[in-house]
């Protein structure tokens, strides 16, 4: 319940991996829904921009879900990120 959600919450919030992003490499793709009102588009652009070569998509009319708001778009990004593998 409500209870429930809300110990989830403060839980997430105190969970803090900031230190372990350079641990990150190229290639990544961070992919954000700009009407996600639970979380700050800050948090992906500090990735971003601790990652060289990353690439950061910011999709319009999607919020927390993107993946099932603006599912083409989404796989369009996760399939551009294959193919840049081979």
């Amino acid at each position: 319940g409500p209870m429930s959600q809300h110990d989830d919450l403060v839980v997430i919030d105190k969970f803090d991996v900031r230190d372990r992003i350079s641990t990150l490499q190229a290639p990544l793709v961070l992919i954000r829904g700009v009407d996600d009102p639970g979380a700050p588009p800050e948090y992906e652009l500090e990735i971003h921009q601790a990652v060289p070569g990353s690439r950061y998509v910011k999709l319009d009319d999607a919020g927390h879900f993107p993946m099932a708001e603006r599912p083409a778009d989404v796989n369009r990004a996760i399939e551009e990120l294959i193919a840049g593998l081979a």
